[in-house]
C-alpha cells in the first residue's frame, strides 16, 4: 500500500481504501513502478482525493469525487457513460491509438479533457477513481436485473455493449491518460516499458470418455471411416479422438513457441457436464505428458458449482489430487460467474480466475486486459486471488456471433490489436475439442501463427509483482 493519509470521507459509498486501490490500478496501467507508487502520499479529503507523487515536492494530482446524487443514481441502477478528450496539443502514436476516453459509470456524460493542468497540478474533474474500482469490481452485475437461462449476466445488458465500447480496454486506456498527466507534471519521468503477453488457455470439456454413441456418430460422419474405427476402439480402452485433441492443441501451440494452459473437470455427468473421470488411466497419461511439457494445468469447475461453495470445494479437492498441485487457477464452466465467485474461489484456496469475459461475444467485460486483484465492494477489501480477464472465446464466435471459418479471425485480430496497444495480456479460450470441428476452419492455427513467439503470461510472477 502507499503511505496514504486517510482523511474522513463523508460519503461512505466508496472508502478511502477503495479509492487508493483504484489509484493503484490506474498507476499500474500508466507504467508507474511499484517502488515509486509506495512512496506516494495520498490524501482523501472532503470531495477530493489529492495525490503527491513526490512527497518533498508541491506538484499534485487532484481527483474530484462525484456528488451525492451520483451515488443515488448508481444505487438505483441509473448509469452514465462519460466521454473525455485528451488535453490540447497531444500528438503522436498515443492519441492515434486512443482517440478519446470512455469513462464507465461516470458521474456525468460530458467531461471535456480527462485532465486539466495548472502550474503545479493536474486535476481530473470526473470521479475517475470511482469509475475504475466500480468497473473492475463489476458493480453493474451486482444489482438486480436480467439473467439468461444459465443465470448469467447477459452481455446485451452490459454498459459496454449498450454504449458500443466492448472492444476497447477502456480502463487500460484511462491509464494512458494518467501517464500523460504524470509526464506533463514530471517531464523527466519515463513509464516502465509495457510487454504484451499472451495467455492461451483450453477448457477440456469433452474427451470422448465416457463413450457416447451420439458423439461417435457425429465424428464418423465428419471424419470418415478411420475416425469411426478409432472412436469405436475408444470404447474398448483406446485413447479417444477428443482426448488426443488435448495433446494436439498443446502441441500446435508449442510448435509456435507458445505456452498454454489446460483446464480440467471433475464433474458428475449432467445436462451441461460431460462427466468424464479425471482419474481414468488414459486421462492420467495425458496429464503426465502435459506436465512433462510444462503445460499449465488448471481447473474448470462444473456447471453446478456456480454459487455453490460446497460443491466447488469438493471438485477442487478431486482436481488437486489428479493434477498433483495445491496452487491452481482456472475458469468456471459455461462462464457461469458473478462477483460472488471471486469470494467462493478465494475460500477454496484458488490462486486465479479467468472467467470474466463475454459468453456471447468477444471483448473486454471488465474494461481491461490487465490481470488484477479484484476489489470486493461489499467487504471493502482486495481479494486474495488474481483475475485474468478472458478476452475471446471460440464458442462465442461460431455461436452467438454466427461466424464461420476465416471470418472468425477478424474480431480476434481486433482484440489482439487492442491488447497490444495498451501492453496488456491477450487471453484466448479455445476448447480442445474445437479443433475437431470444421466450423472453425483453420482459425486456431492462424491465430497461433499471429501469436507465435509472444511471451507467455505467468500468473505466479504476476501475483508476486502485484502492487500490494
Amino acid at each position: 500500500m502507499s503511505s496514504a493519509q486517510i482523511m474522513p470521507v463523508t460519503n461512505a459509498a466508496l472508502s478511502g481504501d477503495a479509492r487508493t486501490y483504484a489509484l493503484r490500478q490506474l498507476s499500474r496501467r500508466a507504467g508507474v513502478s511499484c517502488d515509486w507508487f509506495r512512496t506516494w502520499r495520498v490524501e482523501h479529503r472532503q470531495g477530493q482525493t489529492v495525490v503527491f507523487p513526490f512527497a518533498d515536492r508541491h506538484q499534485q494530482i487532484k481527483f474530484n469525487h462525484g456528488p451525492d446524487e451520483y451515488w443515488e443514481n448508481l444505487r438505483a441502477g441509473r448509469f452514465a457513460v462519460g466521454r473525455a478528450t485528451w488535453p490540447e496539443n497531444v500528438a503522436g502514436n498515443i492519441s492515434r491509438q486512443v482517440p478519446d476516453f470512455i469513462v464507465p459509470l461516470a458521474d456525468r456524460p460530458a467531461i471535456g479533457p480527462l485532465f486539466t493542468f495548472g502550474q503545479e497540478h493536474a486535476e481530473c474533474s470526473v470521479d475517475l477513481l470511482a469509475s475504475v474500482v466500480l468497473t473492475l469490481s463489476r458493480y453493474e452485475e451486482t444489482l438486480p436485473g436480467p439473467r439468461d437461462r444459465h443465470d448469467r449476466f447477459p452481455a446485451a445488458a452490459s454498459l459496454a455493449l449498450k454504449h458500443q465500447y466492448a472492444m476497447r480496454p477502456v480502463i487500460d486506456e484511462l491509464g494512458l491518460g494518467f501517464q500523460h498527466a504524470l509526464q506533463r507534471l514530471f517531464p523527466g519521468w519515463q513509464p516502465e516499458p509495457r510487454q504484451f503477453q499472451v495467455n492461451l488457455t483450453h477448457d477440456v470439456d469433452e474427451i470422448g470418455i465416457p463413450f457416447k454413441f451420439r458423439l461417435v456418430a457425429r465424428r464418423c460422419a465428419r471424419g470418415g471411416l478411420m475416425t469411426g474405427v478409432r472412436e469405436i476402439m475408444a470404447g474398448f480402452g483406446a485413447r479417444p479422438t477428443a482426448l488426443a485433441a488435448v495433446l494436439d492443441s498443446a502441441g500446435r501451440a508449442s510448435s509456435r513457441g507458445l505456452g498454454c494452459g489446460m483446464y480440467w473437470k471433475a464433474t458428475a455427468p449432467g445436462d451441461f457436464d460431460s462427466g468424464y473421470d479425471v482419474r481414468d488411466p488414459r486421462v492420467d497419461e495425458v496429464i503426465e505428458n502435459l506436465s512433462a511439457a510444462k503445460v499449465e494445468l488448471g481447473v474448470h469447475p462444473g456447471y453446478h458449482t456456480y454459487l455453490n461453495r460446497e460443491c466447488l470445494g469438493e471438485e477442487i479437492g478431486r482436481l488437486r489430487k489428479a493434477l498433483g498441485s495445491a496452487s491452481l487457477g482456472g475458469r468456471q464452466h459455461f462462464l457461469r460467474w458473478s462477483p460472488q465467485t471471486w469470494k467462493d474461489w478465494e475460500a477454496c484456496g484458488l490462486a486465479y480466475d479467468s472467467s470474466v469475459g463475454f459468453s456471447e461475444c468477444v471483448g473486454f467485460r471488465a474494461g481491461t486486459c490487465y490481470p488484477y486483484r479484484p476489489w470486493l465492494l461489499d467487504e471493502n477489501r482486495q481479494a486474495e486471488l488474481l483475475e485474468v480477464p478472458l478476452v475471446a472465446m471460440d464458442c462465442a464466435l461460431t455461436g452467438p456471433m454466427g461466424l464461420r471459418g476465416e471470418r472468425c479471425l477478424e474480431p480476434l485480430q481486433k482484440c489482439l490489436t487492442a491488447c497490444q496497444s495498451v501492453g496488456g495480456v491477450f487471453t484466448l479460450l479455445w476448447h480442445t475439442d474445437s479443433i475437431l470441428e470444421p466450423v472453425y476452419g483453420d482459425s486456431y492455427d492462424r491465430m497461433l501463427d499471429l501469436l507465435a513467439g509472444t511471451p507467455q503470461f505467468n500468473w505466479r510472477d504476476a501475483l508476486s509483482r502485484d502492487y500490494d
